[in-house]
C-alpha cells in the first residue's frame, strides 16, 4: 500500500433512476486520467463481499486481487468487516422515503450519530479505493439520492452529482426486457418491474436527486442519457469543468466511438464487461416495440416532469 491520498475525497456520484445510462456514463468517466470507475458502491458489501459476484475485471469480487489489497488497506481483510451489518445498515440509512426527515439539521445529526461506524467503514473503503488505484477522483453510479445523502454526511467526502435522466419511456421498456444477469454466473436474470411502478419511481428518484443535491449548484449538474449519445465529448467536457477535470484528455473518444479499458466495477448493466472500442447509439427500442398501453400509462404518470427535463409527451 502506498500513502494514504490527501482528503477530502472527491466523488463524481451519477444520481437518477436505474436503466438510465449510468453504466456507460462511469466507465466513460473512467477512462480519464486519475480517475477510477467503482460502479454501484452501494453494492459492494451485498453483491460483492455477501454473494461474492463477478468483478468487472472478470474475477469472483472475493478472489480480485484488486479489492483484495482494497479490503486489506481499509479493514486489514475482507474478514474483518461485517458486511451484512454493512449492508443492512447503508438500505435503510438510504431509503427514498425517510430522505425528507434527514434533510433538517436535526435529521442528519442522528442519522450520522446512529451510522457513525458505518459512515467511517465507506470513508475508509473509498480513501483504501484511491490508494490502490492511484487516483483522485472516484466514481460511484449507485445513483440512489439517499445513499449520496449518506456520503454527503461524511466529512472527508466531497460529492460531485451528475443527475443523468433517460427518457422514463426508455427505462419503463429497459424493465420489461429479458436481460442475463451476468455476474451472477448462473444465467440469472436481471430484476423486472411494471411500466407503472418504473414510471413513479423515475418520478421519485428524480425529484429527490435534485432536492438533495440541486441546492449546490457548483456541485451539481443535469445530463440527458440521449445527449449524451448525440455529443459525448461536448457533455464529457461540461462534467469535467463541473468538477475540475478540464485539464485532462478525452482522447478516448473519436466522434461517436470510445475506447474502454477493462475496470473493477461492482455491479451494474452487463456492459460493463464490453471493451475495446464501442460505438455509441441511442437506445430507442421502446419507440416501436413498447405497447400503446404501456407507453400511454409512462406518459400518464411522468408528465409533469417530461417538459422539465426536455422530453415530448407525444410520441413521433
Amino acid at each position: 500500500m502506498t500513502s494514504a491520498p490527501k482528503t477530502p475525497v472527491k466523488v463524481l456520484f451519477l444520481a437518477g433512476w436505474q436503466r438510465n445510462g449510468s453504466t456507460l456514463l462511469q466507465r466513460m468517466l473512467g477512462q480519464i486520467e486519475g480517475v477510477f470507475p467503482g460502479g454501484e458502491l452501494w453494492y459492494v458489501w451485498e453483491q460483492g463481499l455477501l454473494e461474492n459476484r463477478l468483478c468487472g475485471c472478470g474475477s469472483r469480487f472475493r478472489d480480485c486481487p484488486f479489492w483484495v489489497e482494497v479490503f486489506e488497506g481499509a479493514f486489514g481483510g475482507m474478514s474483518s468487516i461485517d458486511g451484512r451489518k454493512m449492508m443492512r445498515a447503508v438500505l435503510s440509512g438510504s431509503r427514498t422515503r425517510y430522505l425528507p426527515r434527514y434533510w433538517t439539521s436535526a435529521g442528519r445529526r442522528s442519522l450520522a450519530s446512529r451510522l457513525e461506524s458505518e459512515l467511517d467503514a465507506i470513508k475508509r473503503i473509498y480513501l483504501s479505493l484511491l490508494t490502490v488505484s492511484a487516483s483522485d477522483y472516484l466514481v460511484d453510479s449507485s445513483k440512489s439520492p439517499g445513499y449520496a445523502n449518506l456520503l454527503s454526511m461524511i466529512p472527508e467526502v466531497e460529492v460531485y452529482v451528475v443527475h443523468l435522466i433517460r427518457d422514463p419511456r426508455g427505462v419503463a421498456y429497459s424493465w420489461q426486457r429479458n436481460k442475463l444477469q451476468i455476474d451472477t454466473g448462473n444465467q440469472d436474470h436481471m430484476d423486472k418491474t411494471s411500466a407503472g411502478k418504473s414510471a413513479l419511481l423515475w418520478n421519485a428518484w428524480n425529484l429527490a436527486s435534485e432536492n438533495v443535491h440541486g441546492c449546490n449548484p457548483e456541485r451539481y449538474l443535469r445530463l440527458r442519457y440521449e445527449d449524451l449519445i448525440a455529443n459525448p465529448k461536448f457533455e464529457m467536457e461540461r462534467i469535467m469543468e463541473m468538477a475540475g477535470l478540464s485539464n485532462r484528455k478525452l482522447d478516448f473518444i473519436d466522434g461517436k466511438t470510445v475506447h474502454l479499458t477493462r475496470t473493477h466495477t461492482v455491479s451494474g448493466n452487463p456492459n460493463r464487461f464490453q471493451t475495446g472500442d464501442i460505438e455509441l447509439r441511442c437506445d430507442e427500442e421502446w419507440r416501436h416495440a413498447m405497447s400503446g398501453v404501456q407507453r400511454n400509462t409512462v406518459t400518464f404518470l411522468t408528465r409533469p416532469l417530461l417538459a422539465r427535463y426536455g422530453y415530448r409527451p407525444a410520441i413521433r
